[in-house]
């Protein structure tokens, strides 16, 4: 039997009621969304859910993962990498488009600052999970 951390209900539960929310106000967004000329919004929108869902995704295979065993710490730990990851691009990536809010009108400019934040918390993370290897 699999126990369930408090920890990962604490996460699971707010991550949960926030994708619903952002569901069912998704036509709502959409529509305030269309209305708006510039990109930022759609990509801002999209860097939140995705962290959301990748939130939810690690309570869901850590309460399922046995963390007592070697495999089940460390995809435990993996995840965690993950999700730091998505919160870090996101977080660059809004700082970016608030650093920068006039000059980010088109979906190339959208798409080069999420591709560089991308790979600048691809190699934090990268070095993350590294040390995470060599650790265990």
């Amino acid at each position: 039997m699999v126990s369930v951390r408090v920890w990962d209900l604490g996460i699971f539960v707010p991550n949960v009621l926030f994708l619903l929310f952002l569901g069912l106000h998704f036509s709502r967004a959409q529509i305030k969304l269309r209305t708006t000329s510039s990109p930022i919004f759609w990509a801002f929108y999209l860097l939140v859910f995705v962290s959301a869902v990748v939130s939810v995704t690690r309570c869901i295979v850590s309460m399922t993962v046995n963390a007592a065993m070697f495999t089940g710490d460390l995809v435990d730990k993996v995840l965690w990498v993950v999700v730091r990851f998505s919160l870090l691009s996101t977080e660059i990536s809004v700082l970016i488009f608030g650093l920068a809010f006039g000059h980010l009108d088109s979906n190339t400019s959208i798409r080069r600052v999420l591709f560089v934040t991308f790979f600048i918390s691809l190699a934090y993370s990268s070095t993350q999970v590294s040390c995470l290897c060599c650790n265990s």
